[in-house]
């Protein structure tokens, strides 16, 4: 519960960025114009600290966990999910027993690596890129080619994902970040931030690296970068003139980023009642899990945070 002193400065906050997109020539009638100028930059705020600190999210958002938006299985049970997006892949599977968990498989780059044999009736493959989705469905259909013809391939979408009791989902993609809110009022409230977006910020961290940038190619500087976010291990690169370069997660400085999530983020305070914070896309792999650990950033939220998929078996 936020205190009278506490609604007041956030309240005088969200004045001062509404001022802000007063300012700017954007169309007020559109949503997604009028957020994105509205929440800026990440760097644009000051990083959330406190542990337990409410946000400008708090009068902006009112979650209510719900359990719906699982997905249907018409016929037979998937026992087999694969989540990609922006090029990588995470599997997860199941055992036949009802009372087993989903367990995460292999992860990797789409194209790379040899795929689990699904070996089931069904097989769910969630993904944001139509084009890379459609290349990993091949891939999971020459896999299981060999099995009994009733099995099927379903695609469904990522975001948002409320299944499970969940009233926020936060999706960190290449090209933006996405947060929906399952809304205590009813409805849905949804953002869709591009300068939130995992390329945006590794820019700007990198930017001042030495010559980084102009030995490097921008492909190659990506293809790295989301390598180090895949496996939160130190990346190589070498030059044209054989000159060894390497990136550290320690640069990319993702405790900064989250503390600037925190003001999108509502606290909810509710472990009582079951609500749960979902993260997906680069938030669920090794580099954010690692940070997160170490920095308690769960603690924030007064909230179970869950990070795979929802799955029905």
């Amino acid at each position: 519960m936020m205190t009278n002193q506490e609604s007041v400065r956030l309240a005088a906050r969200i004045r001062e960025r509404f001022r802000r997109v007063c300012g700017a020539e954007i169309n007020f009638s559109e949503e997604k114009a009028y957020n994105e100028e509205f929440w800026g930059y990440p760097w644009d705020w000051e990083p959330i600290e406190e542990v337990c600190a409410p946000s400008v999210a708090n009068l902006l958002f009112h979650p209510e966990g719900k359990n719906e938006n699982l997905p249907e299985i018409e016929e037979g049970r998937s026992r087999s999910y694969y989540d990609v997006f922006d090029g990588y892949y995470v599997s997860y599977y199941h055992s036949d027993m009802k009372e087993d968990d989903w367990r995460q498989g292999e992860a990797g780059k789409v194209g790379e690596g040899k795929l689990r044999d699904s070996g089931q009736e069904e097989c769910m493959v969630a993904s944001d890129d139509g084009i890379l989705g459609s290349q990993m469905v091949t891939r999971i259909r020459k896999e299981i080619r060999i099995q009994p013809s009733n099995i099927k391939i379903k695609e469904n979408g990522r975001f948002p994902d409320f299944g499970g009791g969940v009233a926020v989902h936060i999706d960190l993609l290449l090209d933006h970040l996405r947060m929906c809110v399952n809304e205590a009022t009813g409805g849905k409230r949804e953002l869709v931030l591009s300068k939130w977006g995992l390329r945006e910020w590794y820019k700007k961290r990198y930017e001042g690296i030495g010559t980084f940038w102009e030995k490097i190619s921008e492909s190659e500087i990506e293809e790295n970068v989301k390598r180090l976010f895949f496996t939160a291990e130190k990346q190589g690169f070498t030059t044209e003139e054989g000159e060894d370069m390497h990136i550290a997660l320690k640069e990319a400085h993702l405790d900064n980023y989250l503390g600037y999530l925190s003001h999108i983020v509502p606290v909810l305070n509710q472990k009582e009642k079951g609500i749960k914070i979902r993260m997906t896309g680069w938030l669920a792999r090794d580099a954010f899990r690692e940070v997160i650990k170490q920095t308690h950033y769960e603690d924030r939220f007064g909230c179970e945070v869950t990070y795979d998929p929802t799955h029905q078996f």
